[in-house]
């Protein structure tokens, strides 16, 4: 089954620091998350990534149901911008397509 990696961005960044952020959220999960199986398979079989807009209340939101259903995540808050947003993104462990319309089908792309 096919997976994606989700990663929420801070809907108060430029469109040109959305993708950057992104990255630097994707970066942090791996550091903690690449020797997860989920984190392997997904980086040998798919490499999809599902880049998406949120407030940092939906954020929040999304990442209390996340742990809650015992998934793996990973904020970023990038130090320049500290004073102006608590996280600037937050990336997902790999999931399916069922999984992703649970957390994420309000959102749309960044």
């Amino acid at each position: 089954m096919s997976k994606a990696m989700y990663v929420l961005v801070n809907k108060k960044l430029t469109k040109s620091q959305r993708i950057p952020q992104a990255s630097h959220a994707v970066a942090e999960f791996m550091h903690f998350h690449g020797n997860d199986q989920s984190a392997i398979d997904w980086v040998q079989n798919d490499k999809t990534m599902v880049c998406l807009a949120a407030d940092e209340e939906t954020m929040e939101s999304i990442m209390d149901k996340v742990f809650y259903d015992e998934k793996a995540y990973r904020p970023w808050t990038d130090e320049d911008l500290k004073h102006k947003m608590w996280f600037a993104s937050v990336a997902f462990e790999p999931m399916s397509r069922e999984d992703g319309v649970k957390y994420f089908s309000e959102l749309s792309l960044a």
